[in-house]
């Protein structure tokens, strides 16, 4: 029998592009994912070992000179503060979205495969359950081609500047 998961232990995350000398993050948006946390903990369920900043968004607002409300404050509570991708945890609740009070990690896998969203995280999944099905691999790879593309310049722009702060 498959652990379930509680509900309220299941984060909405965004993969964004954090900038320390305007100390926030891009109006830029690069993936959605999953994040289970646990005391305090964050883990990408599908990555264990992925290792971004995570961000917390803060009740903050602020107003234009015309009284429409624009941009939040956020909080590092995971990681180093660092130029480069970060995940910023959503303020919306996955429990606003389901009447189940527990989740499996299968469950979690199809909610990912069928968004309409991308889901860093989804081709994995994908190479996982369809290694043997090709033709319905290369659907999802197909439709999450231009998305992941952009990700891994945003990613690469980053790891290519630590190489040069190296030598």
């Amino acid at each position: 029998m498959e652990k379930k998961i509680k509900v309220e232990n299941i984060k909405v995350a965004e993969i964004r592009e954090f900038d320390v000398e305007h100390n926030g993050v891009a109006m830029n948006f690069y993936s959605y994912l999953f994040l289970l946390e646990k005391d305090g903990v964050y883990i990408n369920p599908f990555d264990v070992f992925e290792d971004y900043p995570i961000y917390k968004r803060l009740p903050y607002s602020n107003t234009t000179l015309d009284g429409e409300d624009f941009g939040s404050k956020i909080k590092l509570i995971h990681g180093e503060e660092k130029d480069g991708p970060c995940i910023v945890l959503s303020t919306k609740k996955f429990s606003n979205f389901t009447d189940l009070k527990e989740f499996s990690l299968e469950q979690l896998e199809n909610i990912v495969l069928l968004s309409s969203r991308y889901f860093k995280d989804r081709e994995k999944i994908v190479k996982e359950r369809f290694k043997y099905n090709p033709i319905i691999k290369n659907k999802y790879m197909r439709k999450d081609r231009k998305d992941k593309e952009n990700l891994e310049k945003m990613i690469a722009k980053y790891e290519f500047n630590k190489k040069l702060l190296r030598k």
